[in-house]
């Protein structure tokens, strides 16, 4: 049976330059063993995902079975000797969505036939939520306050690592579940890309084309500029342009690094999250410590210089 490894995610864990490398040296993973199939000009799969995460009646939910077969299977097809890598940030959270038994139906009908080896890396909630906000004011219209923001996903459970991770190994088995931190001390090698190579059993970086960072952040005062903006910004080409003149002035300012969230704020989501990291850690880690996170629940000396604006601040 051939061998596919599935990279779910999480999101904002460095997905898009992973993409972004994988779909840039295709015929070199090719060489080395790897297939990484091609969605109609996309640098993932989240075509088919999408559809996956569609509403359950429509026709896009209906056809991503038949969608999968006719791009991966073919591809797959056509190079049977190679493990197949499909990427797409969005199927961590697959469960999570309305109907969640309909569409894990539909998962499983797309992938049979393959050896199917789910691959996630796991991040801190306060550094995913953080991150999560800042793409949402960026590239979007985001306008919420990031407590605000928070809370609304909070109430999704869309960070509890527990469950997401008990999800694939449910249905994939434990044993070919691979889960990896997104710490840099973490990292096999000290580098997000070596680290992600290495599980695919390639142990070089060698002759390979290595992408600059994609999807770089805003920093707090561009940040709070560009969402002060965004209640104006009302049709899409608006945002667009929006989100390419705060990257210019991100780079003319040349600022970033310190931390959106208030000390107080991300120790109490890590403490929220603590039962839920220490399973991870213990059951799917086999960390008799069950610690998940290298850097503790939250380390104190990234606020040491740190005045958060204050439309953060506490009242």
């Amino acid at each position: 049976m051939q061998k596919l490894i599935l990279h779910v995610g999480m999101s904002k864990t460095a997905t898009t330059t992973v993409q972004t490398f994988l779909s840039s040296n295709r015929q070199w993973l090719l060489e080395r063993g790897v297939l990484y199939p091609q969605m109609q000009g996309s640098i993932n799969h989240r075509l088919w995902g999408e559809r996956l995460a569609a509403p359950v009646d429509s026709v896009e939910f209906t056809q991503a079975h038949a969608y999968f077969a006719d791009t991966v299977g073919a591809a797959a097809a056509a190079h049977p000797d190679a493990a197949v890598l499909i990427s797409f940030e969005g199927l961590f959270e697959l469960s999570s969505r309305p109907r969640p038994k309909q569409r894990t139906r539909k998962l499983l009908a797309s992938l049979s036939g393959f050896d199917v080896r789910p691959l996630a890396y796991l991040r801190r909630q306060d550094r995913w939520y953080e991150s999560v906000y800042n793409q949402h004011v960026k590239t979007g219209g985001e306008t919420d306050s990031l407590e605000v923001f928070v809370e609304r996903l909070q109430k999704r459970g869309r960070v509890d690592l527990d469950e997401r991770c008990g999800f694939f190994c449910d249905h994939f088995g434990p044993d070919n579940v691979t889960l990896r931190v997104f710490e840099p001390s973490q990292f096999s090698g000290g580098g997000m890309l070596f680290d992600f190579c290495e599980q695919l059993g390639i142990d070089s970086l060698s002759g390979a084309t290595i992408p600059a960072n994609t999807n770089r952040g805003l920093s707090g005062g561009v940040l709070e500029a560009k969402r002060a903006i965004n209640p104006a910004l009302k049709w899409l080409w608006m945002r667009r342009v929006g989100k390419h003149a705060s990257m210019y002035v991100q780079r003319w300012v040349g600022e970033g690094g310190a931390r959106l969230m208030p000390y107080s704020m991300a120790t109490q989501l890590m403490e929220h999250h603590a039962a839920g990291n220490e399973r991870v850690a213990r059951e799917f880690l086999n960390r008799a410590d069950g610690r998940l996170f290298t850097s503790g629940p939250v380390d104190e000396g990234e606020w040491e210089h740190f005045e958060p604006p204050s439309w953060l601040k506490s009242s």
